[in-house]
């Protein structure tokens, strides 16, 4: 058995007061994701974030869908919504729609993202890197094209789920 959902909710934690899609702090955008298969998953097994040094270097990226009025006229599919990149207990977070607003967060002292820490001069170095690495991984998207071929069958059952 395995338990997820498709996207998190907040509760007055942002300025997204109880919705979800506009911002990707971890209030929107972490998960859980439960699974139960006796014999193979262990009881209380867990994933870790902390696991080693290759998971500390490893870029987590996050896309939100809303505010779908800000997109008219971009270069691509959700050029002007927020986006963050994480990379161990660091996360940047851009929010283009609003002034090209960016922030940094050390999740580390703090979890719940209510310190940004972007225009502290000890952070520059950290800011630099991860704004080139959302830039690089932003640039990647085809412009205004389509994300790839979908096949009708994988269509159909898409369109059963009501996507």
């Amino acid at each position: 058995m395995v338990f997820t959902a498709d996207h998190a909710e907040t509760f007055w934690e942002h300025a997204d007061y109880s919705d979800h899609g506009l911002f990707v702090y971890d209030s929107n955008v972490r998960i859980p994701l439960i699974v139960n298969w006796p014999g193979l998953v262990s009881a209380g097994a867990a994933l870790s974030a902390e696991a080693g040094e290759s998971e500390r270097q490893r870029l987590i990226f996050a896309e939100a869908c809303k505010p779908y009025d800000v997109e008219e006229g971009a270069p691509r599919l959700n050029f002007n919504k927020a986006k963050s990149v994480r990379q161990g207990l660091w996360k940047l977070v851009s929010v283009p729609f609003m002034q090209n607003r960016r922030e940094l967060y050390d999740l580390s002292a703090d979890p719940a993202e209510t310190t940004n820490l972007i225009r502290n001069p000890a952070y520059r170095k950290t800011v630099t890197a991860l704004s080139g690495e959302l830039e690089r991984w932003a640039s990647d998207f085809a412009a205004g094209g389509p994300a790839g071929e979908m096949d009708e069958q994988t269509r159909e059952k898409l369109e059963a789920l009501g996507y």
